[in-house]
């Protein structure tokens, strides 16, 4: 007859599994908390002896350096908020851009993969492997130090077409700066693929009456 364990036949509770993974997990947790709580003091205590308050007043101080791309209007007057801001809408470029580019790499590298080509397939089979086995904080520190630290200086950078400008401190290419006649530009190119749309979709019916 299956029932309970009787109370003499339970482990004692050092002894019994889900206490002890209760005690595991309340003891991480417990230890963790105990870590942040010893690395906040001593900053608090740093920032003390040197005469720093712990707070986010300094976002309004002025930065007094400057940033290479800035999408948005930044000099060495302005504040930490907008130097923050100005690298927060940096990455967000850079994210997007990298998206697009390793989506259009991928595809390429991928269908190259299934092509019937043999050099082809092979030379994308080879790329996909060596990418995959390579760490990206390695591939990147190679760029660095084996590449862009070998490049010439600002002052004689290489002219490539386009123009684009390549030298140790990264790849300079073109980019679109609107000015003040951008509104006038997008407003007529919505209306010129407004007007090829129509004007392919009435071609499109009148071939079809023809056709009958």
């Amino acid at each position: 007859m299956s029932g309970s364990r009787p109370d003499s036949e339970r482990p004692p509770f050092w002894r019994d599994e889900r206490i002890i993974k209760v005690a595991v997990q309340v003891a991480f947790v417990a230890a963790v908390a105990l870590v942040v709580w010893f690395l906040a003091s001593n900053l608090v205590r740093g920032l003390a002896r040197q005469g720093v308050e712990p707070n986010l007043r300094f976002l309004g101080q002025n930065t007094g350096f400057e940033i290479g791309e800035t999408p948005i209007d930044y000099d060495r007057t302005s504040t930490f908020a907008r130097a923050i801001l100005v690298g927060l809408l940096n990455t967000l470029k850079v994210s997007a851009l990298g998206i697009v580019l390793a989506t259009a790499l991928g595809v390429v590298v991928g269908l190259g993969s299934l092509s019937g080509n043999l050099l082809v397939r092979k030379l994308s089979v080879a790329y996909v492997e060596a990418m995959r086995n390579i760490p990206l904080l390695v591939l990147l520190v190679f760029l660095k130090i084996g590449v862009f630290n070998n490049l010439p200086q600002l002052q004689e950078a290489l002219e490539l077409p386009g123009p684009t400008y390549v030298s140790n401190r990264g790849i300079a290419l073109p980019w679109f700066e609107p000015t003040a006649t951008w509104g006038a530009y997008l407003l007529a190119l919505a209306l010129a693929i407004g007007a090829a749309i129509i004007v392919a979709l009435w071609l499109r019916r009148r071939g079809e009456r023809t056709g009958r």
